[in-house]
């Protein structure tokens, strides 16, 4: 199954969605997806899994994708404060970058995301700006929770906007071009989440 790819009328949002599509494409089918910070579950349609759980805090929003999404499993929380669950592929993106979220919370957040992961499972989410101070941290937990971590740093062009297709041929241009990415956000392809030592 090929995902379809979500689109942005922001450059880095945009790339965010490129690189999770193209993250997500090379997934066989899964027992468990776990979408973070769901909302109304817009990624949802990017994969193929027996069980995808939505995880958010707004019920409005959880609610929403429910009624597209009726065998969605939907779970009303926080990521911090998140039930005991683990996904074979645990996704969270624009959580960490949205105006709620508190820059705070990035630690605990993280470390949630890690716990949400089944031993040898995958994680995939952003970060942004506003947790750029946390970003050293962030990957030291990351490189301690998995055999591989990959990020890529796209935060050059990350607050403007402007028409979706400008922002997906700027966000190809990101892709094939590094230098132009810039610091300031990030994102991580995790997979292979290790084992908790007794």
């Amino acid at each position: 199954m090929i995902p379809r790819l979500r689109t942005s009328t922001r450059p880095g949002k945009q790339f965010v969605w490129l690189c999770l599509w193209n993250d997500v494409r090379r997934l066989p089918r899964v027992h468990r997806v776990i979408d973070a910070g769901c909302g109304p579950m817009l990624n949802r349609p990017m994969f193929d899994a027996d069980e995808y759980v939505g995880i958010d805090p707004d019920e409005r929003g959880l609610q929403q994708g429910l009624e597209r999404f009726p065998d969605a499993v939907g779970v009303h929380s926080t990521i911090a404060e998140a039930p005991d669950i683990e996904g074979q592929v645990v996704v969270c993106t624009q959580v960490l970058a949205s105006a709620p979220f508190d820059p705070g919370e990035t630690i605990a957040t993280v470390r949630a995301l890690v716990r949400l992961t089944e031993p040898g499972g995958i994680l995939l989410f952003n970060t942004s700006s506003r947790t750029s101070a946390y970003e050293e941290s962030v990957h030291a937990i990351l490189r301690e929770s998995f055999e591989s971590v990959r990020r890529v740093r796209y935060g050059a062009m990350y607050e403007r906007h402007l028409p979706w297709w400008a922002s997906l041929l700027i966000a190809v241009t990101m892709v094939a071009l590094p230098a132009l990415r810039g610091d300031g956000a990030s994102y991580y392809a995790c997979s292979g989440r290790l084992r908790l030592r007794d």
